[in-house]
């Protein structure tokens, strides 16, 4: 019995493979054989993406090509992964149906179909007899058109189980399949595994007291200038960490690309964590950080980053989420940690009960 997963393994993001590592490490802890599918539709860096509007973001650009290909090319960033040796595009794909048993599609945002539908992930490549699971789907904001909520319920019929991240995902798609389905709330794979197992490829940085920010999303002026006065009246280096080719930078701070076990390193060691990243904002829960999530204005006016917030409202730190806020105000209130780490094995052991027991991988049926 073999197991194909559908994620995205090879994205330049730390989140990405962090992610894939952990859904790999808690399957095969349940004792069966499991390989990333090697598919990807990550787009490819041209001279229009490397060209900037002034000479100074020409050259930041230039850079990130450079680490898009020392940490691509040579496999750094996914290394811990069991990936597929042959490697599938959308015309191959249903070649997979002779290497696998049974299909998984998740977690991270691979239903984020804003613009159109991508039937790879989908599973729409998979046999009828084959089994189709979806694992904490994200489907990001859940902006999904209107034109393209037919298609997408017909091909979720075609699904044994499926499982969202976020609660907006999951009300959606059971409004959408009439509750047919039963889609059912998980927890990115991050959170079903022990810490131990991060520590064990952590890549800890040789320094002593630093803060650290990792942010996705565009601030404005103000807010950047906020992260790095926080940091100068608290006396502590500031270390920006990047994706190779994500991130935005910070003047005054120690800017830092780094691959996914040094990213690790820097987390656990910080003595605070400024972020706009879902995956950051796991981390810091798992290794207890003084944290704060920073929204630019525009994820602010719509309601704010509901990837995040999904996560933090059943803990009851939704209000670590700030974008008029100063920093120093909410990075510094106490967390109850004994409290937090109760109310996640609660989350947590659900989401074991949909892998364990809601369905057996070696039965020819679903229970």
């Amino acid at each position: 019995m073999k197991i194909g997963i559908l994620t995205f393994h090879d994205a330049l993001n730390v989140g990405a493979v962090l992610q894939a590592f952990a859904l790999q490490e808690y399957i095969e802890g349940l004792g069966y054989n499991i390989e990333f599918i090697n598919y990807s539709c990550r787009p490819k860096f041209t001279v229009k993406r490397i060209v900037g509007r002034t000479l100074s973001n020409t050259i930041a650009k230039i850079k990130d090509f450079a680490n898009y290909t020392l940490y691509g090319m040579r496999g750094k960033y996914n290394k811990v992964l069991h990936v597929s040796k042959v490697e599938y595009s959308n015309k191959t794909l249903s070649e997979a149906n002779s290497e696998y048993d049974i299909f998984i599609v998740g977690s991270d945002q691979v239903w984020n179909f804003n613009r159109k539908l991508n039937y790879a992930y989908l599973l729409s490549f998979v046999n009828e007899k084959k089994k189709k699971v979806a694992y904490a789907v994200s489907m990001g904001q859940c902006n999904i058109p209107i034109h393209l909520h037919d298609e997408l319920k017909t091909h979720l019929r075609s699904f044994n189980y499926v499982s969202c991240r976020e609660e907006n995902a999951t009300v959606f798609l059971n409004s959408l399949t009439e509750n047919t389905l039963s889609v059912r709330q998980c927890v990115d794979p991050t959170l079903l595994i022990s810490p131990v197992l991060y520590e064990n490829i952590a890549v800890k940085p040789k320094r002593e007291r630093f803060a650290v920010s990792y942010i996705l999303n565009q601030l404005d002026a103000k807010q950047r200038r906020e992260i790095v006065a926080f940091c100068r009246n608290k006396k502590i280096p500031l270390v920006n960490l990047r994706n190779p080719d994500t991130c935005i930078r910070l003047k005054s701070a120690e800017n830092k690309v780094v691959p996914p076990y040094e990213w690790l390193g820097y987390i656990i060691d910080s003595e605070y964590v400024v972020c706009g990243s879902f995956h950051a904002t796991v981390f810091s829960l798992i290794f207890h950080k003084q944290f704060v999530v920073i929204e630019s204005e525009d994820i602010y006016a719509s309601g704010g980053n509901q990837r995040v917030r999904s996560l933090l409202r059943p803990l009851g730190l939704e209000d670590r989420c700030i974008c008029h806020e100063h920093i120093s105000v909410v990075i510094e209130r106490e967390i109850d940690w004994q409290s937090i780490d109760k109310r996640l094995d609660v989350i947590r052991k659900d989401s074991e009960c949909f892998l364990n027991n809601d369905y057996d991988f070696c039965s020819n049926s679903f229970v």
